[in-house]
């Protein structure tokens, strides 16, 4: 009986750990911008699923660039000049939400950006979650800019 008992508590367990948060409106975003368009921002939020505050870590897991463009990364409570390794995030409360957010400016560079990260409670690194996002840049939005 002991046998079947444990395995079904470290399932119980590592349950409520997984379920500390939830990704919305979704962990990937996939989006086409013009080239010669100014800055475009793309956000994902990590609502905390617990009574407590909670403290997420993010770390760059892939990044791929077009040479020359502009893009900086945002989480909860630092905004940086392109995209470190890996940061915590301010702690915030039950219900409330962390985010990723990349802002992107291609300065009329055709090209891709793709960034993977992981979040997870910080110190346990291994229940983390998957976020990505991808940009591609191409033509132009057809405004003529007139001086």
């Amino acid at each position: 009986m002991s046998r079947i008992f444990l395995p079904s508590i470290l399932m119980l367990l590592s349950l409520n750990v997984q379920a500390q948060f939830f990704v919305t409106p979704t962990d990937s975003i996939h989006e086409t911008i013009y080239a010669d368009s100014t800055i475009s921002i793309f956000q994902i939020e990590l609502v905390n699923e617990t009574t407590d505050s909670l403290n997420l870590t993010w770390k760059l897991i892939e990044e791929e660039v077009t040479e020359g463009w502009d893009y900086n990364l945002c989480d909860l409570g630092e905004c940086y000049v392109g995209v470190p390794n890996s940061a915590e995030m301010q702690a915030f409360a039950s219900g409330e939400a962390g985010f990723l957010k990349m802002l992107v400016n291609p300065l009329s560079i055709e090209g891709y950006g793709f960034w993977h990260f992981w979040v997870y409670p910080t110190g346990d690194e291994d229940n983390f979650v998957n976020l990505y996002f991808s940009i591609d840049a191409s033509g132009t939005d057809g405004v003529l800019d007139v001086e």
